[in-house]
Parts: C-alpha cells; sequence; structure tokens
C-alpha cells in the first residue's frame, strides 16, 4: 500500500526505515520459511505483543522479538456427506475485533488430496477460529462482512507457544454460503 515501508535486517539483525512518516505502522514480518512469529514489540518505551505502533517525532528505537516457538495447527477438513468436487479453502483467523489485526494475522492453510491440511507458518500464541470454506473466491474471508456472516461455523481453538494441536474442522458448503456470497458480489 502506500504506507508499506520495508527493511531487511543485516547479519546483526539490526534494520533502518528511512524517511518514515509520524503515523501509525504495523509491521509484518515476511520470512520464507514462516518459521517465526513476532512475539514482542517495544517502540521506545511501549512494550506491546500486538504489531502496532505509532512514529513519534522524538525517532524512538523500534526492537522486534520474533519467536521460532509459534503454535503448529493441523488437522482434517470433515466433509460430512456434504460439499462438491471444489478444493476447499482452509484459513486461520485470529479472534479479535480489529479486522486490520485478524487480516494482518491469517493463517491459510495447505491442504491435501485427503482433506488433511497444516498451517505452514508459526502461530502467534492466542485465540483463532479455523474455517474449512468450499467453493469461495480466494481471500474471501478478508471481507469483514463475510466473516461477520459465517461466524460460529467455524472451529475456536486457543494455541500456546509451541503448541502443536490437531483440529477437525468441518466443511461449511458452498450451498451453505452461496445467497451470503452472491450478496457480497462475490460469486
Amino acid at each position: 500500500g502506500p504506507w508499506d515501508v520495508v527493511a531487511t535486517p543485516g547479519k546483526d539483525g539490526t534494520f533502518d526505515f528511512e524517511n518514515v512518516s509520524a503515523v501509525s505502522y504495523r509491521v509484518h514480518v515476511r520470512e520464507p520459511s514462516g518459521r517465526y512469529y513476532l512475539k514482542l514489540l517495544r517502540y521506545g518505551a511501549k512494550e506491546s505483543s500486538d504489531s502496532a505502533f505509532t512514529v513519534s517525532a522524538d525517532g524512538e528505537t523500534l526492537e522486534l522479538t520474533l519467536s521460532a516457538r509459534g503454535a503448529r495447527i493441523s488437522g482434517i477438513v470433515k466433509r460430512n456427506g456434504a460439499g462438491g468436487s471444489a478444493t476447499p479453502q482452509v484459513v486461520l483467523l485470529p479472534e479479535t475485533s480489529d479486522t486490520e489485526l485478524q487480516l494482518s494475522d491469517a493463517h491459510p492453510g495447505a491442504l491435501d488430496q485427503t482433506g488433511a491440511f497444516t498451517v505452514k507458518e508459526a502461530v502467534r500464541p492466542g485465540e483463532y477460529t479455523l474455517y474449512a470454506f468450499e467453493g469461495v473466491p480466494d481471500g474471501a474471508w478478508t471481507d469483514g462482512e463475510f466473516i461477520k456472516e459465517v461466524k460460529g461455523k467455524g472451529v475456536r481453538i486457543k494455541v500456546g507457544e509451541g503448541e502443536a494441536k490437531t483440529v477437525d474442522v468441518p466443511l461449511i458448503p458452498h450451498s451453505d454460503i452461496a445467497g451470503l456470497l452472491t450478496r457480497l458480489g462475490m460469486d
């Protein structure tokens, strides 16, 4: 987006953001292996487990603590006789009223032919809902109205640091959400 500022850490872990405006930002850790999650953010004297901070005119130091002890989540999509041949999309969304955080901390699940899935990225400890959608356009779950309508159809889970969890997730068949997709112009 227009406010994206990217920095790549050096071998010593330090990084610099150049020409940063005094506005609010959210940190995204983009790391190819997906092994780390943002455990703690410290900006000046303020600490947060959230990824958001507001730049002050003083030019405080931003310190990020990453952890390789994220939760690991896998499981099976249960069709229960429902659903067609479309490959389901599995997504893990954090339980939060902050829509932006929900989207930035969303994790897709990689699915195989048997219906088994794995969330490849390290997951920050917390509360999440796991969904398995059939026949929805890519990223439909990024729409706040869509998620509000399907709330309660996923599986709520709580994960701790370093925890491995296996979850059965009921498939939300396309027939259950076709009307919603039409109403939102996503069909």
